[in-house]
C-alpha cells in the first residue's frame, strides 16, 4: 500500500516539475527579442520594438511601431492620424510577460476607415508608400499618462498592450489589418524591466 502512495505521489512531483518547466519555457520565448510581432498576414507584418521613447519637451512616453510590406509590389498606408494605425491603449506591470487580468477598455473597430474611397484614390492625403520588401516606421505616444509612470514601476515586466488598425491597398484591393474585438493577448508587448529607452530621431513619423 505504502509503494503505490508514494508511486502516485512520484508521479504528481514529476509531472508538477514538468508543467513548470514547460511554463517557464512558455516565458522565456513569451519575452525574447527586441522586437515583438504584433500582426501578420499576407501583406504586411507589424512589429513593436522593446524600446520606450521620449521625444523633447513632451511628458508623454512613444512606442516605436514598423510595418513591413510583405507582397511583391508596392502598396499605399494610410496614416492620416494616431487612430488609423496601431497604438498603445493600455499598459500594466505584471511578475510575468503576460496580463494578470483584463479590465481594457477599447474603441469599436468597426467601420473605422472609407475602404472603397481608399482602393480608388492611391494618393489620398495622409497615407504613404511602401515599397516592396521595406518597412514603414513610427513612433506614437501613450496618451494615457506620462513616461515617469514606467520609471516608478517595481515589477519585472511592463505589458504594453497595443490596439487598432492598419489599411492598406494596391489601388485593386483593400486589406485590413486589425486587431479584433475578441483577442485578447494577441497585442501586448512585455517590456522586461528595467526597460529601456532611446529618443525618438528628429525625422521620424511621429503621432502624439
Amino acid at each position: 500500500m505504502l509503494k503505490g502512495t508514494l508511486g502516485i505521489v512520484a508521479v504528481i512531483v514529476l509531472a508538477l516539475i514538468a508543467a513548470v518547466l514547460s511554463w517557464s519555457t512558455v516565458l522565456a520565448i513569451a519575452d525574447e527579442g527586441d522586437w515583438k510581432t504584433i500582426k501578420l498576414s499576407p501583406w504586411a507584418q507589424v512589429d513593436v520594438e522593446r524600446v520606450f521613447y521620449k521625444k523633447l519637451h513632451n511628458d508623454a512616453f512613444f512606442i516605436h511601431v514598423r510595418v513591413k510590406n510583405l507582397t511583391e509590389h508596392t502598396v499605399v498606408i494610410d496614416v492620416n492620424n494616431r487612430y488609423s494605425v496601431f497604438y498603445p491603449n493600455q499598459w500594466v506591470e505584471s511578475k510575468v510577460p503576460r496580463r494578470d487580468s483584463i479590465d481594457e477598455r477599447r474603441m469599436n473597430q468597426a467601420n473605422t476607415a472609407p475602404w472603397e474611397k481608399f482602393k480608388l484614390e492611391f494618393d489620398l492625403p495622409g497615407s504613404t508608400r511602401i515599397a516592396a520588401g521595406k518597412a514603414f516606421d513610427y513612433f506614437i505616444s501613450f496618451n494615457g499618462g506620462s513616461w515617469n509612470g514606467i520609471q516608478q514601476s517595481k515589477l519585472p515586466y511592463i505589458i504594453m498592450v497595443m490596439d487598432g488598425h492598419l489599411t492598406l491597398t494596391d489601388g485593386k484591393t483593400v486589406e485590413l489589418i486589425k486587431r479584433d474585438q475578441n483577442d485578447l493577448n494577441g497585442t501586448e508587448v512585455p517590456f522586461r524591466a528595467p526597460v529601456r529607452w532611446a529618443t525618438v530621431p528628429a525625422s521620424a513619423k511621429v503621432f502624439e
